[in-house]
């Protein structure tokens, strides 16, 4: 991490009480084009976006930008963490035993 962006993390913490606050269970809306944000509690922030996918067709982009949303949104409703949707892709696929 570059000394620049390691006080830029510091100035956001700063804002939060020092606090890393997870957005797994928050809410993402999807912009209805290509970018997905989420609520961090007092403002929505930018979460993912396939603007910058130059190898995609923009009918692409919304499709990818619309399923990060949805996803997000059903892993938030269930309280699934990272792990447990990792574990779940892997027994989909027939990668874990």
């Amino acid at each position: 991490m570059t000394l620049a962006r390691q006080i830029e993390e510091q100035k956001i913490l700063r804002r939060r009480n020092g606090s890393n606050r997870p957005l797994s269970l928050s809410g993402a809306v999807w912009d209805g084009h290509r970018s997905v944000r989420v609520n961090d509690g007092s403002r929505m922030i930018g979460l993912a976006t396939a603007a910058y996918s130059y190898a995609m067709t923009d009918a692409e982009k919304v499709e990818a930008a619309e399923r990060i949303a949805a996803l997000w949104n059903l892993a938030a409703a269930h309280g699934w963490t990272t792990a447990e949707i990792n574990q779940m892709a892997a027994r989909a696929a027939g990668l874990e035993a």
